[in-house]
């Protein structure tokens, strides 16, 4: 069985760009960095997200009028190769520059929210949960009102009922969690959050090598 990197780059380097990943430059830039801040950066990325985020562009899960007939005839493979290979590829440094005012503000929700007890800290990311520090400001802002609307629900309602609870005012995740995120002014989280996260991160363990996503339970 194939089984996925659970970092946030495969193992191996990927020397040469899949043949299907020429298409994927025009919206997401050279090696999946993205200057369309509204298109994500997938450079860095973990592999197991960006195959799962593919596999629900193909099969419905998830909707976009440009990606979902980019992968509608691609194979499993196909998909896994564009994965690996994004995966592999370096993120440069976001020229985004957040108010620290904000980013304090967003540091205290990420905390209360415990962002980092499925990103991780500094937002890395892992396995099937996205890496979104050095993420798009715009980006991060239109995925989380996405979900608070159910615009995107391929989350297993990890994400839609956040937003939903904690509303998109001022001090809500979309517009105080965003500036923190994309420039990666994250501070160590407070002993509760650390103590979850951990938690988490246990039963995590081996899910590099599991066949099925432990979010949703769809096979991969």
């Amino acid at each position: 069985a194939f089984a996925l990197a659970a970092t946030t780059a495969v193992p191996w380097a990927v020397a040469q760009a899949p043949a299907r990943a020429a298409v994927c430059v025009a919206c997401h830039g050279e090696g999946g960095n993205s200057i369309i801040t509204t298109n994500p950066i997938l450079a860095g990325q973990t592999a197991r997200y960006l195959y799962l985020q593919l596999r629900d562009f193909q099969e419905g899960r998830r909707s976009d009028p440009q990606m979902s007939p980019m992968v509608a005839g691609l194979s499993r493979d196909e998909l896994r190769e564009l994965a690996d290979y994004f995966a592999a590829q370096k993120p440069k440094p976001q020229t985004f520059k957040a108010d620290p005012a904000k980013a304090r503000l967003g540091k205290a929700k990420a905390d209360e929210t415990l962002c980092t007890m499925c990103h991780l800290g500094g937002f890395k990311g892992q396995n099937e949960i996205p890496r979104v520090a050095g993420q798009h400001y715009e980006y991060i802002v239109k995925q989380l009102k996405d979900f608070k609307a159910r615009r995107r629900t391929n989350d297993a309602g990890n994400m839609t009922t956040l937003p939903a609870r904690r509303g998109d005012g001022p001090g809500s995740p979309a517009t105080s969690t965003a500036p923190l995120m994309t420039s990666n002014m994250w501070q160590r989280p407070s002993p509760a959050a650390r103590s979850a996260a951990k938690s988490f991160q246990r039963s995590m363990t081996n899910l590099s090598q599991a066949t099925s996503c432990s979010t949703c339970g769809r096979s991969v």
